[in-house]
């Protein structure tokens, strides 16, 4: 599901680029005929495209328009709950999942992908146990800001 989410994305963005780069001349001869094509260079960069957070991190985005910082941008998360991100573009983890943040840049879109993990991890997370059983559960921590 989440795959198809990102193809989705990815289709309405090269859609809405193709349409801003493509035209069709029209001709009455085949040596006339001509699709013109225009390079689709974007323009516009981001610092992360893709990144890994824990919950209760942060990151900033940054986004450069030809070399030159650009802070025009309108961004938005596709879930709040995983992933929030400020109108400067500062990204906050809130819960474990994938989200994309989109910032709109005049007739153009940047994306950062999202992977939002728990500071820990439980060596396991279901057991099935029967009366007087017992388990020990271990705890790995994978925020630096952790500790045992």
């Amino acid at each position: 599901m989440k795959i198809i989410k990102k193809c989705i994305i990815f289709i309405i963005v090269a859609s809405l680029l193709l349409t801003n780069y493509v035209g069709v001349v029209k001709a009455k001869t085949i040596e006339d005929c001509k699709t013109i094509l225009f390079d689709v260079e974007n323009e516009y960069t981001i610092n992360k495209d893709e990144c890994v957070l824990y919950i209760g991190e942060s990151l900033q985005l940054e986004v450069k328009k030809n070399g030159e910082s650009f802070h025009e941008i309108i961004w938005t998360s596709d879930d709040p709950l995983i992933a929030e991100v400020d109108s400067n573009g500062k990204i906050t983890a809130h819960g474990q999942g994938e989200t994309t943040i989109v910032g709109e840049v005049e007739d153009d879109y940047v994306l950062c992908y999202v992977t939002v993990k728990q500071e820990y991890m439980l060596n396991r997370t279901s057991i099935k146990m029967v009366e007087k059983d017992s388990y020990q559960l271990s705890v790995s921590y994978k925020n630096k800001k952790c500790s045992k």
